[in-house]
């Protein structure tokens, strides 16, 4: 899979049984559809109820479809990712963290935060 913010090829890094697609020239991540639920929640869970309706057409493609996607601020933050409503979610370097920590602590959150930085160093 090709990175949606640099082109460059992606690898596949797992986390709780989860695959997130992982740029390590850029530092992006991609999680598949139903994956942020997995990760943070343990079920399936996808942003498709999320309130995007405030987002615009990004110029960056789905890794999947090739289209563009929508640019808006993840629900509950002012992160700002990329999103496709068939496929999944970009996060830029540092986003993924961004969002844990604006949500509150959770076991599974300080969980994933402490993995992020880990792999993706600090945001």
């Amino acid at each position: 899979m090709r990175c949606p913010a640099c082109g460059k090829g992606m690898i596949v890094m797992e986390f709780k049984d989860v695959e997130v697609d992982y740029c390590a020239s850029c530092g992006g991540c991609w999680l598949d559809q139903g994956e942020w639920g997995l990760i943070v929640g343990g079920s399936l869970d996808f942003p498709a109820r999320f309130d995007f309706a405030q987002g615009r057409k990004g110029r960056r493609p789905c890794p999947h479809c090739r289209k563009r996607m929508t640019v808006g601020a993840f629900p509950g933050t002012s992160v700002e990712l990329d999103f496709c409503a068939l496929h999944g979610l970009w996060l830029d370097k540092g986003e993924l963290q961004k969002i844990i920590q604006s949500r509150g602590a959770t076991a599974e959150s300080s969980a994933l935060a402490a993995y992020c930085e880990s792999v993706f160093g600090k945001a």
